[in-house]
């Protein structure tokens, strides 16, 4: 488990009404650990980029990245209203793989946890808890 999320959550911006969704981090990728083998998820640069520009992977962090113990991401399968994958966890890891991969002309996967609806609902967090949890948010712009 990775102690550093203890206290974070993920903020999706839009969950397909028009209001935030927000994810306990830290629960959900315990789950994702312990129960969930590792899969796969499409290296695709166009997403890493939109990354990046929405401000989610700041860019300087990209170089310490350790590809000598990649954690896989972790996933949640059909999450915004056009039935996309959500990187709950990861989004730094999957941005610079994605990169490497790309320059060395690499086309494989990117090693990964994916929880679908049924497991990823179970760590919603209602939104007026959160200011009340003291958990900060782990995502880029508001």
């Amino acid at each position: 488990m990775k102690e550093h999320f203890s206290n974070q959550i993920y903020r999706q911006p839009d969950d397909g009404t028009g209001h935030p969704r927000y994810f306990y981090v830290a629960e959900m990728v315990k789950f994702a650990e312990l129960h969930l083998p590792v899969d796969g998820i499409k290296a695709d640069l166009t997403k890493a980029i939109g990354l990046v520009e929405a401000g989610i992977v700041d860019p300087s962090h990209l170089k310490n990245v350790d590809f000598t113990n990649f954690a896989p991401v972790v996933a949640a399968l059909g999450v915004t209203a056009q039935n996309e994958t959500l990187i709950i966890d990861g989004n730094h890891r999957y941005v610079a793989a994605t990169i490497s991969m790309s320059e060395q002309g690499i086309d494989e996967p990117i090693p990964a946890h994916l929880l679908d609806r049924e497991h990823w609902e179970r760590y919603i967090v209602p939104p007026h808890l959160v200011p009340l949890m003291g958990i900060r948010d782990h995502t880029g712009p508001q």
